[in-house]
């Protein structure tokens, strides 16, 4: 596996717009209402480094993970997706380096949803 990650929860959902709460209860991420999160190699407060955040090699592997919806609410989108964050060194609008396909923080970057 990819041994031990941190869970790193984005303080900007979108520019101007605060990001939901991500908790940790019993190794369970549960991510609230415009909560997102990422896979790092490590965590400081309030500060975001392109080069933290967890690249998987998923060629030719497989990857494996359990959802469990039962208090996703009607029309709440429960998104996963990959985006190469790591190879990402523009700071977005958001402030921690995310990209995605759609430009959401600003900075445009492959995407595969899950």
């Amino acid at each position: 596996g990819a041994g031990t990650l941190a869970v790193v929860a984005t303080q900007v959902n979108m520019p101007g717009v605060p990001a939901g709460p991500v908790r940790n209860v019993g190794g369970n991420i549960l991510p609230e209402m415009w909560g997102r999160a990422y896979f790092a190699k490590g965590c400081t407060s309030g500060t975001y480094n392109n080069s933290d955040y967890e690249a998987w090699q998923l060629l030719g592997k497989k990857l494996t993970y359990t959802t469990e919806l039962s208090q996703a609410g009607c029309g709440c989108n429960a998104a996963m997706y990959l985006v190469s964050m790591r190879q990402n060194s523009e700071v977005s609008g958001c402030g921690d380096y995310y990209c995605d396909a759609n430009s959401v923080c600003g900075v445009n970057c492959h995407e595969i949803d899950i």
